[in-house]
């Protein structure tokens, strides 16, 4: 128990000392929260309604054939079409897939950096949609990497709407996070 407090006491010191300290990684964010990022209060919020899956209302639970969309996000990764830039960039492919034919359907995705406050925007949204179609998916999701030597946690949020044959519509949400060696600004 010695120890802890003694452990706490040069930590509190220190602070008071050298002042905070930022992560390494978070050198180059702002101190608070701009208008298109997310605090984890706001994203806490939005993972309690989220859901990858959106089914068309009115139909009964027990019908073995309801109409439904589904997320897949896919992962986030270093984009082969970004060796154009020094230190590449990383992007990814989400997917809306139903089991239908769909008049309208959506899919927009922001990408986010996780910090010490949230999650700092970085592109987006980028939106894809087609008419009379069973699926979707964005392909062109870029961010650049300024350098390789910092590793960064990104998040992907994916969001759809979709319009059903019953003229109901749907709304999903998926995230996808992982951590590349990529730093942006």
């Amino acid at each position: 128990m010695k120890f802890k407090r003694i452990y706490v006491g040069t930590l509190v010191a220190a602070s008071l000392f050298f002042g905070n300290v930022a992560m390494a990684s978070d050198s180059t964010t702002s101190p608070t929260p701009g208008p298109k990022d997310l605090t984890w209060s706001q994203l806490s919020s939005m993972q309690k309604i989220s859901s990858p899956t959106s089914t068309m209302p009115g139909i009964p639970s027990f019908r073995l054939s309801v109409p439904s969309c589904t997320i897949d996000t896919g992962y986030i990764y270093f984009r082969a079409s970004g060796n154009v830039y020094d230190n590449g960039a990383i992007g990814l492919k989400p997917l809306l897939r139903c089991t239908t034919v769909m008049p309208f359907v959506s899919l927009s995705t922001t990408l986010y950096k996780k910090v010490w406050w949230g999650l700092q925007y970085q592109t987006g949204p980028v939106t894809t949609t087609g008419s009379n179609v069973s699926q979707i998916q964005t392909k062109n999701i870029e961010q650049q990497c300024m350098s390789r030597k910092a590793t960064t946690v990104f998040y992907a949020i994916v969001t759809s709407s979709s319009i059903f044959p019953n003229g109901a519509t749907g709304n999903g949400s998926a995230y996808q996070e992982n951590s590349l060696d990529c730093a942006t600004f």
